[in-house]
């Protein structure tokens, strides 16, 4: 017994099903991971095309106020996803 009511016996059931709508090509799934997958894509690579510029204009030049920026993004670095998903969520 692993926590509570869980064992290891529900987790290998679980983890079996999982693999069986895998295999199942199931449209609703296919549709799932499709969707996941270009949201995924398409977030990244808008976050690459506006970070990688910024950072490069950071890197290079002095200015007043450089290393509170850096302090500031290596800041949001250590927060968990969850906190940063409720904080938009509540904007």
């Amino acid at each position: 017994m692993l926590h509570g009511d869980w064992n290891l016996n529900e987790i290998v059931t679980g983890f079996i099903r999982a693999l069986e709508l895998m295999a199942s090509l199931d449209p609703e799934l296919i549709d799932i991971t499709t969707r996941t997958l270009m949201i995924s894509l398409s977030s990244t690579i808008i976050a690459a095309v506006v970070a990688v510029p910024l950072a490069s204009v950071i890197d290079s030049r002095e200015f007043r106020g450089k290393r509170v920026i850096i302090n500031i993004i290596q800041t949001l670095y250590s927060m968990p996803t969850v906190l940063v998903g409720l904080f938009v969520f509540l904007l």
